[in-house]
Protein backbone atom coordinates (compact mmCIF):
# COMPACT_ATOMS: atom_id res chain seq x y z
CA UNK A 1 0.00 0.00 0.00
CA UNK A 2 2.73 2.43 0.71
CA UNK A 3 4.47 1.64 -2.90
CA UNK A 4 1.06 2.36 -4.14
CA UNK A 5 0.48 5.79 -2.31
CA UNK A 6 4.39 6.89 -2.90
CA UNK A 7 4.02 5.94 -6.65
CA UNK A 8 0.57 8.10 -7.03
CA UNK A 9 2.70 11.03 -5.34
CA UNK A 10 5.22 10.89 -7.74
CA UNK A 11 3.03 10.57 -10.73
CA UNK A 12 1.39 14.20 -9.17
CA UNK A 13 4.89 15.38 -8.66
CA UNK A 14 5.88 14.90 -12.29
CA UNK A 15 2.26 16.59 -13.36
CA UNK A 16 2.68 19.56 -11.20
CA UNK A 17 6.71 19.95 -12.25
CA UNK A 18 4.50 20.05 -15.84
CA UNK A 19 2.25 22.47 -15.20
CA UNK A 20 4.51 24.91 -13.22
CA UNK A 21 6.72 24.52 -16.79
CA UNK A 22 3.29 24.98 -18.56
CA UNK A 23 2.96 28.30 -16.62
CA UNK A 24 6.34 29.51 -16.58
CA UNK A 25 6.23 29.30 -20.57
CA UNK A 26 3.03 31.25 -20.93
CA UNK A 27 4.40 33.65 -18.49
CA UNK A 28 7.63 34.11 -20.15
CA UNK A 29 5.68 34.28 -23.53
CA UNK A 30 3.29 36.44 -22.28
CA UNK A 31 6.17 39.37 -20.86
CA UNK A 32 8.20 38.65 -23.94
CA UNK A 33 5.07 40.05 -26.06
CA UNK A 34 4.57 42.82 -23.60
CA UNK A 35 8.11 43.79 -23.71
CA UNK A 36 7.72 44.18 -27.08
CA UNK A 37 4.75 45.78 -27.27
CA UNK A 38 6.54 48.08 -24.85
CA UNK A 39 10.02 48.54 -27.29
CA UNK A 40 7.43 49.42 -30.46
CA UNK A 41 5.42 52.06 -28.29
CA UNK A 42 8.93 54.03 -27.00
CA UNK A 43 10.10 53.97 -31.05
CA UNK A 44 6.62 55.45 -32.20
CA UNK A 45 7.13 57.99 -29.62
CA UNK A 46 10.70 58.80 -30.34
CA UNK A 47 9.33 58.84 -34.31
CA UNK A 48 6.65 61.18 -33.08
CA UNK A 49 8.88 63.56 -31.14
CA UNK A 50 11.12 63.34 -33.94
CA UNK A 51 8.58 64.79 -36.32
CA UNK A 52 6.50 67.04 -34.14
CA UNK A 53 10.38 68.31 -33.41
CA UNK A 54 11.16 68.65 -36.85
CA UNK A 55 8.01 70.07 -38.34
CA UNK A 56 8.44 73.14 -36.35
CA UNK A 57 11.96 73.92 -36.57
CA UNK A 58 11.38 73.52 -40.16
CA UNK A 59 8.41 75.73 -40.15
CA UNK A 60 10.31 78.19 -38.48
CA UNK A 61 13.20 78.24 -41.03
CA UNK A 62 15.76 76.77 -38.06
CA UNK A 63 17.79 74.61 -40.89
CA UNK A 64 21.15 74.76 -39.23
CA UNK A 65 19.10 73.74 -35.95
CA UNK A 66 17.26 71.19 -37.15
CA UNK A 67 20.60 69.45 -38.92
CA UNK A 68 22.08 69.42 -35.26
CA UNK A 69 18.77 68.02 -33.58
CA UNK A 70 18.23 65.59 -36.39
CA UNK A 71 22.40 64.11 -36.88
CA UNK A 72 23.57 62.88 -33.54
CA UNK A 73 19.69 60.79 -33.71
CA UNK A 74 20.88 59.38 -37.24
CA UNK A 75 24.10 58.36 -35.83
CA UNK A 76 22.74 56.01 -33.14
CA UNK A 77 19.47 55.09 -35.13
CA UNK A 78 21.09 55.35 -38.81
CA UNK A 79 17.96 53.90 -40.85
CA UNK A 80 15.31 56.02 -38.76
CA UNK A 81 13.25 57.04 -41.81
CA UNK A 82 11.53 59.96 -40.07
CA UNK A 83 15.01 61.81 -39.41
CA UNK A 84 16.66 60.76 -42.60
CA UNK A 85 13.72 62.73 -44.50
CA UNK A 86 13.47 66.16 -42.14
CA UNK A 87 17.43 65.77 -42.47
CA UNK A 88 17.07 65.60 -46.32
CA UNK A 89 14.76 68.45 -45.81
CA UNK A 90 16.89 70.66 -44.16
CA UNK A 91 19.75 70.19 -46.21
CA UNK A 92 17.45 70.90 -49.23
CA UNK A 93 16.60 74.13 -47.57
CA UNK A 94 19.75 75.03 -47.00
CA UNK A 95 21.14 74.50 -50.72
CA UNK A 96 23.32 71.11 -49.68
CA UNK A 97 21.77 69.38 -52.76
CA UNK A 98 24.12 66.65 -52.86
CA UNK A 99 23.56 65.75 -48.77
CA UNK A 100 19.54 66.00 -49.46
CA UNK A 101 19.95 63.85 -52.52
CA UNK A 102 22.43 60.92 -50.62
CA UNK A 103 19.43 61.43 -47.72
CA UNK A 104 16.22 61.03 -50.05
CA UNK A 105 18.07 57.69 -51.93
CA UNK A 106 18.64 56.25 -48.48
CA UNK A 107 15.23 56.83 -47.85
CA UNK A 108 13.89 55.08 -50.57
CA UNK A 109 16.09 52.05 -49.64
CA UNK A 110 14.95 52.37 -45.92
CA UNK A 111 11.37 52.95 -46.48
CA UNK A 112 10.01 51.74 -49.69
CA UNK A 113 6.59 53.13 -49.48
CA UNK A 114 7.87 56.46 -49.10
CA UNK A 115 9.50 56.80 -52.46
CA UNK A 116 5.90 58.22 -54.42
CA UNK A 117 4.94 61.02 -51.71
CA UNK A 118 8.58 61.39 -49.52
CA UNK A 119 11.37 61.00 -51.73
CA UNK A 120 10.40 61.36 -55.79
CA UNK A 121 9.08 64.86 -54.94
CA UNK A 122 12.05 66.27 -53.90
CA UNK A 123 14.22 64.08 -56.02
CA UNK A 124 12.79 65.45 -58.72
CA UNK A 125 13.45 69.15 -57.51
CA UNK A 126 16.91 68.43 -56.76
CA UNK A 127 17.28 67.23 -60.53
CA UNK A 128 15.51 70.23 -61.92
CA UNK A 129 18.26 72.74 -59.57
CA UNK A 130 21.15 70.97 -61.11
Amino acid sequence: MDNQIINELAVIKGLLVWVVILLTLMLSSNILKALSRLILNLRANLNEAIRINSISMFDKAEYDNLVKYLEPKLKKKPNNATATFWLARAYLEQGNTEMAKGLFLKLKHIEPAWEEEFVSPYLDRINEQQ
